[in-house]
C-alpha cells in the first residue's frame, strides 16, 4: 500500500508502532497498476495546521498512484479526525479510498496486524478495480484480531480498517498522565514544548524523599498494569529532565527527629561547651611584648590561693617559676555552660627577655604539679632586639662568677634568631667573645672554666660559626681565632688547649688519636673486604636451628611445671631479650618473664620464694636470688639438661615490647641483623657492655645503632616514625597502653607491618654495604655525636636537647651519655654508666675509627689482614 501526501500541507509523523518493522516502499514497476478515481481526495479536506513529516516517513510517490479519488469515500470519514488545531498524522490513502489513521491509546500499543502492511506477502493476488464498488460503507472495526485478516473480497483495504471507532476528543497530552494529578511540591521543571507523549514524564519507580514535616506524595495509582508507549523516533537527542535537580528539595532539611521543636543549628551555631584551659596570645612574641593569658577554670576547682606561673616549655614543674601572680588578684567573669559554672580569668604578662620556648601552669597552694598548662610560647629575636640582648650580656662580662650565664645568654639568645635586619652593632659580640675566650689563652686556666663551662663554650662557637650572616661580618683575626680554638679542643676531655704541641702530646698519649680527624672516604677494596668479613663472622655468631628448638623444650619444660601447681596454673612465660630480639647469638642467656595478673607487687618475695621452691623441684641449679631488691626483682638459675643460665622476672611487660620493637627492626633489613650482632661482639670483647661495671647493656648500643641509621645516614636506612600510611595532618597514632612493673602505664604502640616487604622497599633506598656503615658509625659515635648537649633517641629523627630533656625527665645534667628508652620515655637506659665510663666508650669509637683509617692507608703493604681481630682488640690499639 501506499502513503500519499498531499502538496498543500506538511502533516507531523506518526508513531511507530511496537514490534512492526518499518514499512519499506517498493519500486513502481513492481506495483499494480493505477487505477483512476474521479477526483482528487485533498480538495474537501480542510487545510490543517500540521508539522513537517520527516522525509524517511513518507517517501514521494508517484504521480500515477496520486490520483483522485471518488467523492463518497470523502463522506464516510468523519471531520472530528482531522481537526485543525490537533496534530494529525499522515492520511493513508489507497486506490478506492482514504483511511484516516487510527488513534493510538497512550497506555496501549498498536496492533502489530492494523498498520500498513507490506504488499510483498500478496504478491499473486490482483486487486480489482474500486470504480465497481464506489459506494460500499466501510466495515465494522475488529478489536485485536489475533490472526491476520483474510483478503477482502470486494475491496482490497479492509484489513486496514481502525480497530476503534474514531474518538472526537484530541490527543494532547497521553491520558494516564493527566488522570493522576501531581503532587505540589513536585512541579515539572522547564515543560517539554512537545504536545505527543513523552515517556520521560512517567512517574519515576522511586519517588524523592519528602521532609517529614510535609505529607509524603501518594505513589501512582496502579490498578491495571499498562505497558508504556514506545517513544517516537528522533533525529536530535532531546532534553532528559533531572528529578534530583528540582527544586522540590532544597526548601526542606531531612531532620531524623521528626517532632523535634527546635531547628537544627548549622555550623556557625554550634554551641562547644566550655572547659578549663590557659590560652596565652600571641604564640611567638618578641622580648618584652605583652603577652595576653586568659583562664577558664571551674568554680569548684578554683582556690583564692591558687598561681599562675610562666616556665620554660621544658622546664620541670617543681622549679622555680619566671614570674608568678595570684589568682585571687586577677579579674574574672562568670560563665555558665551545662549547669556548670566557671570562673573566666584575664591577665597580662611581659615576654621575658631571653628568647626560647616558654608556656603558663597553673597550680594549686602547696602543690608541685600543674592541672592546667597553656600553649606553648615561642620568644624569637630580630635585628632590632639584638642590641639590647648583646648589651645586656656586656654588662656582666667582667664577673668571673657570670662566665657561664653569659655563655648560655648568648647561646639562646642566637639560637632563635628570625632576621638579623637591623642590628646596628655587631662589633659588641665580638669583644665579647675576645673577652671570654682569652682566659683559655692563660697559664693555668683558671678554675671557673669546668668542663662544663668548656663543654658550653663549644658548643656556642660551633652555633655562631654555623651562621652565614656571622662569618660575612667577622673579621679575619676574629674567624682566625674562633677557627683555632673549634680545632684545639678535646672531646673526650671537654678542655682547651690552644698549644698545638701540647694538643698533639695530649691526643697520643691519652687517648692514642690524632690530634684532629674528620670523616674521609675509604677505598673500596678495603670496604668489600670488611664486608666480606662482617658477613662471615655474622654466619659463624649467628645461633642455629638447634638453639631455638633447645629453647623452646627449655620454656615447655618450665611451664609444665608451674601449671602443675593451683598457685600457677594460669600463668605464662614469655622470652624477651636479645634471645628473641633477632640480636643474639648462640651462646646468649634467656630472659624468661613470669606474666600472672594475680601477683601482688608488694608480696614478690613470698612469690619469689614460692618460684624458687619449684624451680628446685624441677632440679634446676644455681638458683640465685640476690637480685630481688633490684628495679626489677630478677631470679637466676641455670637449666642442667641444656645449661643455658635464664633470668626470671615477674609481669614485666615494657621489655617484652621492646623485644618486639628490635625484632621487627632486625627484620626490615638484613644489614641491620648484622651490624647489630658485629656490635655486641666489639663491645663484649672490649668489656663494655656490662651494667656491673658501669658500662652499657647490650639493649643501649642496639638502641644507638637504630638512631645511628636513622639520623645520621643519608636517606636514612630506617623510617623513624613512619606508620606505613600517608601522613595526615592533625591525624594521630593509635595507642597500645601497657603498665609497667612500677604501676605506670605507657604507650607502646608502633607500626608492625603484616608484610614485610613495604619496609623492605623503603630500605632498599640506602644502597651501603655493611663495610661503608659500620665505618660511618664508629666516626659518628666517636667524634660528632655530642655527648654533654644531646640524647639519643629513636622516637624522632635528630637528636632530643639535653638540656629539655633533663628538665622534662628529672634527670642529673651529668657529663655522660644518655639513651631515652622508646616507650618508657623518663628512663635512661644509660643511667647506669658515668662520666669515666662515657669517656672511655667515645674513646673506643674514635680508636676503632682511627684503627680502620690507618689499615686502609696500608692495605696495599698488607697482605688480606683480619680487620675484625684488630677492631676485637681495641683495647690493645696504640696511635
Amino acid at each position: 500500500m501506499l502513503v500519499q501526501s498531499s502538496p498543500q500541507e506538511e502533516l507531523p509523523p506518526m508513531p511507530q508502532p511496537a514490534l512492526v518493522p518499518k514499512p519499506r516502499p517498493q519500486p513502481p514497476r513492481a506495483m499494480p497498476p493505477p487505477v483512476q478515481p474521479a477526483q482528487p481526495v485533498v480538495q474537501p479536506v480542510p487545510k490543517p495546521v500540521a508539522q513537517p513529516v520527516p522525509k524517511p516517513v513518507a517517501q514521494p510517490v508517484p504521480k500515477p498512484v496520486a490520483q483522485p479519488v471518488p467523492k463518497p469515500a470523502v463522506q464516510s470519514v468523519p471531520k472530528p479526525a482531522v481537526q485543525p488545531v490537533q496534530p494529525a498524522a499522515p492520511i493513508p490513502q489507497t486506490a478506492s479510498k482514504p483511511v484516516q489513521p487510527v488513534p493510538q491509546h497512550p497506555t496501549q500499543p498498536a496492533q502489530p496486524a492494523q498498520s500498513v502492511p507490506k504488499p510483498a506477502p500478496q504478491p499473486t493476488q490482483p486487486v480489482p478495480k474500486p470504480v465497481a464498488q464506489p459506494t460500499q460503507p466501510a466495515p465494522q472495526p475488529v478489536p485485536r484480531p489475533v490472526a491476520p485478516p483474510a483478503p477482502p473480497a470486494p475491496h482490497p483495504v479492509q484489513p486496514l480498517q481502525p480497530l476503534q471507532p474514531l474518538q472526537p476528543v484530541p490527543r494532547p497530552t497521553p491520558q494516564p498522565l493527566q488522570s493522576v494529578p501531581r503532587p505540589v511540591a513536585q512541579p515539572v521543571p522547564r515543560p517539554m514544548p512537545q504536545p505527543l507523549p513523552q515517556p520521560l514524564h512517567a512517574p519515576q519507580p522511586r519517588p524523592v524523599p519528602q521532609p517529614l514535616s510535609q505529607p509524603m506524595p501518594q505513589p501512582m495509582p496502579r490498578s491495571t498494569p499498562q505497558p508504556m508507549p514506545q517513544p517516537m523516533p528522533r533525529s536530535t537527542p532531546q532534553p532528559i529532565p533531572q528529578p534530583l535537580r528540582t527544586p522540590q528539595v532544597s526548601h526542606a532539611r531531612p531532620s531524623p527527629q521528626p517532632l523535634d521543636p527546635f531547628p537544627r543549628e548549622g555550623p556557625s551555631m554550634r554551641i562547644v561547651p566550655v572547659m578549663p584551659s590557659i590560652t596565652a596570645t600571641p604564640a611567638f612574641a618578641n622580648p618584652g611584648t605583652e603577652i595576653d593569658v586568659s583562664i577558664v577554670i571551674s568554680e569548684k576547682d578554683c582556690v583564692s590561693d591558687d598561681w599562675l606561673g610562666l616556665f620554660k616549655s621544658y622546664q620541670h614543674q617543681a622549679l622555680k617559676a619566671i614570674t608568678q601572680r595570684q589568682i585571687a588578684k586577677l579579674h574574672y567573669t562568670r560563665i555558665m555552660s551545662n549547669g556548670e559554672r566557671f570562673k573566666k580569668y584575664s591577665c597580662r604578662f611581659y615576654a621575658p627577655k631571653h628568647a626560647g620556648r616558654y608556656c603558663f601552669r597553673y597550680f594549686h597552694f602547696n602543690d608541685y604539679y600543674s592541672i592546667l598548662d597553656s600553649n606553648e610560647i615561642m620568644v624569637t629575636i630580630r635585628g632590632c632586639d639584638l642590641d639590647e640582648a648583646v648589651d645586656f650580656v656586656q654588662q656582666k662580662i667582667n664577673e668571673p662568677s657570670m662566665v657561664s650565664f653569659n655563655i648560655n645568654s648568648l647561646h639562646s639568645t642566637f639560637q632563635y634568631v628570625v632576621d638579623w635586619n637591623g642590628w646596628k652593632h655587631p662589633d659588641v659580640l665580638w669583644r665579647i667573645l675576645f673577652k671570654l675566650t682569652d682566659p683559655l689563652y692563660e697559664t693555668p686556666v683558671p678554675d671557673t672554666y669546668t668542663t662544663q663551662v668548656n663543654s658550653n663554650l663549644k658548643y656556642l662557637l660551633d652555633l655562631l660559626m654555623q651562621q652565614p650572616y656571622l662569618r660575612q661580618q667577622m673579621s679575619d683575626a676574629i674567624f682566625a681565632r674562633l677557627s683555632s680554638l673549634v680545632e684545639h679542643y678535646c672531646h673526650i676531655c671537654n678542655v682547651f688547649i690552644v698549644d698545638d704541641t701540647e694538643m698533639t702530646a695530649h691526643m697520643r698519649d691519652r687517648h692514642s688519636l690524632p690530634p684532629t680527624c674528620r670523616l674521609v672516604p675509604f677505598s673500596q677494596p678495603f670496604i668489600n673486604l670488611l664486608t666480606k668479613q662482617c658477613v662471615l663472622e655474622f654466619k659463624s655468631l649467628c645461633p642455629q636451628p638447634s638453639f631455638y628448638q633447645t629453647r623452646e623444650n627449655l620454656i615447655n619444660r618450665l611451664m609444665a611445671g608451674f601449671n602443675s601447681h593451683k598457685r600457677f596454673e594460669r600463668s605464662v612465660i614469655n622470652i624477651y631479650g636479645s634471645s628473641n630480639n633477632g640480636f643474639g647469638t648462640d651462646g646468649s642467656d634467656i630472659d624468661l618473664c613470669l606474666i600472672d595478673p594475680s601477683i601482688d607487687r608488694e608480696k614478690i618475695m613470698e612469690i619469689a620464694d614460692e618460684v624458687a621452691a619449684i624451680l628446685e623441684e624441677m632440679h634446676m641449679e644455681e638458683i640465685d636470688k640476690s637480685r630481688l631488691h633490684a628495679r626489677i626483682p630478677v631470679i637466676r638459675f641455670e637449666d642442667p639438661v641444656t645449661h643455658i643460665q635464664s633470668d626470671l622476672c615477674f609481669n614485666n611487660i615494657l621489655p617484652i615490647r621492646n623485644t618486639l620493637l628490635l625484632k621487627t627492626y632486625s627484620f626490615i633489613d638484613p644489614r641491620v641483623r648484622i651490624l647489630g650482632i658485629i656490635i655486641k661482639k666489639w663491645a663484649k670483647v672490649n668489656r663494655l657492655n656490662n651494667p656491673i661495671l658501669k658500662t652499657l647493656s647490650s639493649y643501649g648500643f642496639m638502641l644507638m645503632l637504630i638512631h645511628f641509621l636513622q639520623s645520621a645516614v643519608s636517606p636514612p636506612d630506617l623510617p623513624p616514625n613512619w606508620n606505613g600510611l600517608a601522613p595526615v595532618a592533625g591525624a594521630s597514632l593509635p595507642q597500645m597502653v601497657v603498665t609497667s612493673y612500677e604501676g605506670v602505664t605507657y604507650n607502646t604502640y608502633f607500626y608492625q607491618p603484616r608484610d614485610l616487604h613495604l619496609l623492605n622497599r623503603f630500605a632498599q633506598q640506602n644502597t651501603m654495604t655493611v663495610g661503608e656503615l659500620l665505618i660511618e658509625f664508629f666516626y659518628y659515635y666517636g667524634y660528632q655525636f655530642d655527648y654533654i648537649h644531646s640524647v639519643v633517641t629513636i622516637r624522632k629523627q635528630g637528636v632530643l636537647d639535653r638540656e629539655e630533656k633533663c628538665c622534662d625527665s628529672i634527670w642529673k645534667m651529668m657529663m655522660q651519655l644518655c639513651i631515652e628508652d622508646p616507650f618508657e620515655i623518663d628512663y635512661d637506659v644509660a643511667h647506669v654508666i658515668t662520666p669515666t665510663s662515657s669517656s672511655m666508650i667515645q674513646e673506643y669509637f674514635a680508636k676503632s675509627y682511627v684503627m680502620l683509617m690507618n689499615m686502609d692507608a696500608k692495605l696495599k703493604d698488607l697482605n688480606e689482614p683480619n680487620i675484625l681481630e684488630e677492631l676485637f682488640n681495641i683495647s690493645m690499639f696504640k696511635l
